[in-house]
């Protein structure tokens, strides 16, 4: 049976009743497409025999049901029953993200297209697909064909998100039609929708309003519905929930933001997530790593070099390890995880006060984790060496700020961890490691015409720094400030908080794509910058920020997007968004609370709680 597996409990792929309608006022249409390569005319029509075409399904890259590697023009075709009660009204198609571009037929008439094919080609990758069939173009009580003419110019492609047909009298219509802008347009599974109200914490302590609190509580819900409960891979976070299309994947980047986000949940109060935290960390531990330690692409090793732990992309389902493919620019091999792992051990020994926990790690944190950030180090910048980063751009990969900026404060975090064990020399190790590309990071990385943080070393030299500045060197500014790499003061870090609020996309987000073209907008850049600027003490910013991230959540029960369209702020992208979306959002918001303690913890303070 085809599902989702979350909370230790099997949800059905045919989730049905929507945002609490009656059963029959959506159809799920995920399941069963027609699929052919290549392009043709006919194909859109309903005379057409596609009895002989391979069935795959959306939710999924076509690469990841046979045809890997294929770049270019096909078509999905599905029919469907639409309901006699459905006549005479207009019924709202709801496919999801298509990579790249779309032309959507029903009944061999055009209902709506995204993005442009070749020559003019455009890419609408992110972009949510709502289109309206008018009442005339569909058949009450009769076959009805759907069929879908897709572009792909490289990786993934297809339908990536989770379609439905919906009838003009369900809630999530009406909801559409009398909401302010940004509209809902999240549409989440019943039973999915039963676990986050099973999931919701207790909130203990914390003056907040009971707007914020929901949104707080469901965060939280959020990370505990994507943490696998059982098996091999227990205690891994899923990086969105359905009807998000990486509902099967974790990435480690997104499971350390969600911890953090859980770390950050328990100071505003929220009850029992320093377990949800330690069963992460247990996953880290025991999880398949090592697969990129060796990888050969145009004739250089561009493994890891050394054992490792954290895995350098992804984790399946099943707790492996593994990195999608490019056909021209081999996997991704990312190293942001190392550090922002270490940091992560370090904050939960702070706050749980588990004396054995550190202990029965060390060793395998230390040399397989902190160690390998030292190795990964390029000797002649002093930064770590060129990766994928965090918007993961294949191989060779670039030096990038916000690499550098974990590496650091995973380093500053292992020294602490380690004089709290007595172990001296590991101590002066990691201590000496961090300084050495603390400085890296500020003589290399900085713009000297304007003292802001760069987002990679490459684009500097290239004189592109400043491009797309909020999407490129967003995350690493704001990951600087929250670990306390560079002090809130500093004059490069206000430079760089004042260049991204000059690069204000639209009302209240940011974008995050670097070098152009960009049409969305990212939550988790604009939550991370979020609390930034709160940590900075630039108060009117940064609740600007989480103020219209949580008018958004509000709207579509309490969770957050991938990304926002920007002419109407619709929920696009793998939504609804777990670590990225959720957890960001819970280390923002936990910023306005006061006394709160965050970022790096002293070494006698650690001392006493290991003791």
């Amino acid at each position: 049976m085809e599902g989702w597996k979350g909370a230790g409990i099997w949800l059905p792929a045919a989730f049905g009743v929507l945002l609490g309608s009656l059963p029959a006022l959506a159809l799920d249409i995920h399941d069963g497409w027609g699929f052919q390569t290549g392009d043709r005319n006919e194909w859109a029509s309903p005379a057409f025999d596609d009895s002989a075409w391979r069935k795959i399904r959306g939710g999924r890259s076509w690469e990841d049901q046979g045809h890997a590697g294929y770049d270019g023009v096909a078509w999905y075709r599905k029919w469907i029953s639409i309901p006699k009660e459905w006549s005479g009204q207009d019924l709202i198609l709801e496919l999801g993200p298509i990579d790249d571009a779309d032309v959507t037929y029903v009944n061999g008439r055009i209902v709506g297209s995204f993005g442009g094919f070749p020559p003019a080609f455009r890419s609408a990758w992110t972009a949510a697909r709502v289109y309206r069939i008018r009442a005339d173009h569909v058949r009450p009580g009769r076959r009805n064909l759907i069929a879908i003419r897709v572009y792909d110019g490289g990786g993934g492609g297809g339908l990536h998100g989770w379609p439905y047909l919906i009838s003009p009298d369900s809630e999530y219509q009406q909801k559409r039609k009398l909401a302010d802008r940004p509209h809902p347009s999240l549409i989440i599974p019943s039973n999915v929708q039963s676990i986050l109200e099973q999931s919701e914490p207790e909130l203990k302590g914390a003056d907040l309003d009971d707007d914020r609190s929901f949104v707080i509580r469901r965060a939280v819900a959020a990370i505990r519905a994507a943490t696998v409960r059982e098996g091999a891979a227990a205690g891994q976070i899923r990086a969105s929930l359905p009807p998000g299309e990486y509902r099967d994947t974790a990435w480690a980047r997104d499971m350390g933001y969600a911890l953090l986000g859980l770390l950050d949940a328990a100071s505003l109060g929220a009850q029992g997530v320093l377990d949800d935290v330690r069963r992460g960390l247990d996953f880290f531990m025991r999880a398949e790593a090592g697969t990129y330690k060796q990888y050969v692409w145009n004739g250089l090793d561009r493994g890891v070099g050394k054992p490792y732990r954290i895995s350098v992309c992804r984790y399946s389902a099943g707790g492996r390890e593994y990195s999608d493919m490019d056909a021209s620019r081999g996997p991704n091999i990312e190293l942001d995880g190392f550090g922002l792992a270490l940091s992560v051990f370090e904050r939960y020994v702070e706050q749980s006060g588990d004396r054995t926990f550190l202990r029965k790690h060390w060793p395998v944190i230390s040399k397989e984790i902190a160690d390998v950030l030292i190795h990964t180090t390029d000797q002649a910048t002093g930064l770590i060496r060129p990766e994928s980063g965090i918007w993961e751009v294949h191989l060779p990969g670039m030096r990038f700020l916000h690499t550098n900026v974990l590496a650091a404060a995973g380093l500053f975090s292992a020294a602490r961890m380690a004089a709290a064990l007595n172990d001296g020399a590991s101590r002066e190790k990691y201590q000496r490691a961090a300084e050495l590309l603390a400085e890296s990071i500020r003589s290399r990385l900085v713009e000297p015409n304007t003292g802001v943080l760069a987002g990679n070393l490459e684009h500097l030299n290239e004189g592109r720094a400043l491009e797309e500045y909020a999407g490129s060197a967003g995350p690493g500014v704001a990951d600087a400030i929250q670990f306390e790499v560079f002090d809130t003061g500093d004059a490069v870090v206000q430079a760089s908080l004042d260049r991204i609020a000059a690069e204000l996309r639209w009302a209240g987000a940011y974008a995050r794509l670097d070098g152009g073209g960009t049409v969305e907008e990212f939550s988790f850049t604009s939550l991370r910058l979020a609390a930034a600027f709160l940590r900075a003490g630039r108060k009117k910013e940064g609740e600007a920020l989480l103020n219209w991230a949580e008018q958004n959540a509000r709207q579509n029960q309490g969770l957050f997007a991938e990304v926002y369209t920007r002419d109407a702020g619709d929920y696009a992208g793998s939504s609804p968004l777990v670590g990225m979306g959720a957890g960001a959002y819970l280390t923002a918001v936990a910023q306005l609370v006061p006394g709160v303690s965050f970022g790096p913890t002293s070494d006698h303070e650690i001392e006493l709680i290991v003791k």
